[in-house]
């Protein structure tokens, strides 16, 4: 099936909002969303020593990667936690600008090492579970069934199943008392407190390594 992407932005004037943007990082690179990507370029003529970044996707941060070494932190611009959370593994302040309501505001260290601790508790669930669930997702883009069997095949020392789904939800996966951990192989910014991603499962635990690849949308 031929999809259409019809590129839809935002009318919502950034440049009076960049006046609250002060950081003690001299070089900011900026990222942003679909929605206003269109006001990169003005956005940068207007922030001084800001370096062009690109759009970001919740489960890919490839433009924000390809200037690491070019910037001292990161200014999201763009609505809600999702995306800016998405910054933070690449070890740099992020900061975030609000364009609705004109709210700055930086993610904090004590926010980012709750949220490393929270992963780090993930790990240690699946390297105790005797049982683990592999999450598929039907979606176009998203399913990596091909994954899944080749991860079944490679855990070391664990029941393994394989569960299909068009939607996850982590609330229905409490019906299956019998999974200890519970491992995504769709969108890897599908999280929860039981849902570990594949890239993450210590190497030690697989029989080969497992090459990481975003949304291959095999089969």
């Amino acid at each position: 099936m031929k999809v259409l992407f019809v590129p839809t932005y935002v009318k919502l004037e950034i440049l009076p909002s960049l006046r609250n943007v002060k950081t003690k990082e001299k070089r900011l690179g900026v990222i942003t969303t679909a929605q206003f990507v269109n006001q990169l370029d003005k956005i940068c003529e207007n922030l001084k020593g800001s370096v062009k970044g690109g759009q970001i996707l919740g489960c890919n941060v490839e433009s924000a990667k390809k200037i690491l070494n070019n910037v001292d932190a990161f200014l999201y611009i763009g609505l809600g936690m999702f995306h800016p959370w998405a910054l933070t593994v690449l070890n740099k302040p992020v900061y975030i600008l609000n364009p609705l309501t004109k709210e700055f505001k930086k993610i904090s260290e004590e926010e980012i090492e709750k949220y490393r601790k929270e992963r780090k508790g993930k790990i240690l669930r699946f390297i105790h579970a005797k049982t683990v669930g592999l999450l598929v997702s039907v979606k176009p883009l998203q399913q990596n069934l091909r994954k899944a069997l080749e991860l079944k095949d490679s855990i070391i020392g664990k029941k393994v199943y394989i569960f299909v789904s068009d939607n996850l939800n982590e609330r229905q996966l409490e019906d299956f008392k019998g999974i200890d951990s519970w491992v995504n192989t769709a969108c890897p910014r599908i999280e929860g407190e039981k849902i570990l991603n594949y890239s993450e499962i210590p190497e030690k635990y697989l029989k080969k390594k497992i090459l990481y690849s975003y949304l291959e949308g095999s089969e």
